[in-house]
């Protein structure tokens, strides 16, 4: 009997695949939610906000003490339009699915997008703000030099994963967001690189040795992330997927605590007491 295809996995197989719940999701979702709370400690404009009641359940408006919306309304609405933006922009591109597709899937209506966004590459900005290297910089804020380090490798843990690679929908925006900013205005551009510069100078922040030799080691560690999944998920088989990333994972860790050099003049001493 021939090997099973990938495509034909038997029950429980299957029933594993669809209980596993991506760590990394929860990892990402964590910053989506930081950021509405930080919305929700806003006074919202309820009377300038022109969104009809909708049937979401999240963020149906009601009607209580003569208001139409509850106080946090606008922000639960920004917030299920940013998470509709990043699964569209995760699963069809940025740009695979317009301002009406984009409301009609957060479960508010076009106009509710404009009393958030101006357009829809204020919404690029907006994500960008939100996803990227979020929650690592709130979380590290004010750790210590030893918990930033410990709080790298669980990240890295749980992005560089064969689950990860199989799973672009419950993961990181990373690897498709820089397609759609490659391609967007500069405004849009400068905001990432704000926010990748950021995330790379926290990773130096926690790795020993000096300032340029730790920042350029960061950006290495931040490229092994993003490229590694980003040829992982181009790639038809397997096997090949998960060298790429456990290859990618291995050398991160190389570039957070690289191998001790024997100094030369030590080396050769050794080298010199040992031919006696």
């Amino acid at each position: 009997m021939g090997t099973k295809s990938r495509f034909c996995q038997d029950d429980s197989a299957i029933r594993k695949k669809r209980a596993w719940t991506n760590p990394l999701r929860v990892y990402w979702e964590r910053s989506v939610a930081r950021r509405t709370r930080w919305l929700e400690s806003r006074v919202c404009d309820i009377g300038s906000y022109p969104m009809a009641v909708d049937s979401t359940p999240h963020i149906r408006g009601v009607v209580e003490d003569g208001m139409r919306y509850p106080p946090d309304h606008k922000a639960r609405a920004r917030d299920a339009l940013l998470q509709a933006g990043m699964r569209s922009m995760k699963t069809a591109g940025f740009n695979g699915i317009g301002v009406d597709g984009l409301a009609a899937e957060a479960g508010v209506t076009s106009g509710a997008f404009y009393s958030n966004f101006q357009n829809k590459e204020a919404m690029l900005e907006a994500i960008i703000d939100t996803a990227v290297a979020e929650p690592f910089l709130s979380d590290t804020e004010t750790a210590s030099k030893a918990e930033v380090r410990r709080q790298l490798r669980k990240l890295l843990d749980i992005y560089l994963a064969e689950e990860h690679v199989e799973n672009p929908a419950d993961g990181c925006p990373m690897p498709a967001l820089c397609a759609d900013v490659a391609r967007a205005g500069m405004s849009t551009r400068e905001a990432y690189e704000r926010k990748i510069t950021a995330w790379a100078h926290r990773i130096a922040d926690c790795l020993d040795g000096a300032r340029s030799d730790r920042e350029r080691r960061a950006w290495g560690i931040l490229s092994l992330m993003v490229g590694a999944i980003t040829v992982a998920r181009a790639m038809s088989d397997p096997t090949m997927q998960s060298e790429v990333v456990s290859s990618a994972r291995r050398a991160a860790e190389r570039l957070i605590a690289p191998p001790k050099t024997v100094p030369a003049q030590v080396k050769g001493a050794s080298t010199s007491a040992s031919a006696r």
